[in-house]
């Protein structure tokens, strides 16, 4: 018995569909926000599958959008939808005026509660992104990466990172408030600072004892 065209889609469709959980969003980290999304309407599976999507990745070029503003309505809408755990959050804040900063923030306080594991935060553009005090509360981080943000720790009122093992730094701004612990954590393996500014304000005395590589590239003490 010969099998139509479109009974051949949905036996593909079926098998793709009946793949573990893992393969599923293996599949989803290879597809852009806005295809992935898109995987919502295949089947019921598919939107808990994208709903529960750990790995996270917001850029721009990826999400279809009208204005700027358009793109932190979308990542609320997103994050709103989103149900079990965030391991890793890539944000790219390039194209992200900087009146929508403040409307970013929810963003890390939101993940902090979900077991985020790995945080990157891309910005190309002149005006840097404070990164809120909230980062400290992730305390199950394990990987940053930070360009083009300003970074202050509130003294002696929040934990350092207790598990961290990577922390990547380019053309970031250190404030007053930061101290040492920052560098403290009792897992930090490998630390990048690359073209960073306000280095003056940071003490490397109480760097990890487990560090084995440690990167200093063109900063500026002030």
């Amino acid at each position: 018995m010969e099998i139509s065209g479109n009974s051949k889609q949905r036996a593909m469709e079926d098998v793709i569909s009946n793949l573990p959980t893992d393969v599923l969003n293996c599949i989803l980290d290879c597809l852009p926000a806005r295809d992935a999304a898109r995987t919502s309407i295949l089947c019921r599976k598919w939107r808990y599958i994208w709903a529960g999507h750990p790995n996270l990745v917001l850029d721009p070029k990826n999400i279809v959008t009208v204005t700027k503003n358009d793109f932190v309505g979308i990542g609320n809408r997103i994050l709103l939808q989103h149900i079990g755990p965030i391991l890793s959050f890539d944000v790219n804040l390039s194209d992200v005026h900087m009146s929508q900063y403040p409307n970013i923030d929810p963003w890390i306080l939101y993940l902090s509660r979900n077991g985020l594991r790995a945080l990157t935060v891309e910005n190309s553009s002149y005006d840097l992104y404070a990164l809120p005090s909230y980062v400290f509360l992730c305390q199950e981080l394990t990987y940053l990466d930070l360009t083009n943000c300003i970074f202050k720790q509130p003294c002696g009122t929040i934990r350092s990172f207790q598990n961290l093992k990577e922390l990547f730094m380019y053309q970031v701004a250190f404030k007053p408030e930061v101290s040492a612990s920052i560098f403290a954590a009792s897992k930090l393996e490998h630390l990048r600072l690359v073209n960073c500014s306000g280095m003056d304000h940071l003490n490397f005395d109480g760097c990890s004892p487990s560090l084995l590589r440690l990167e200093l590239i063109m900063n500026h003490r002030s």
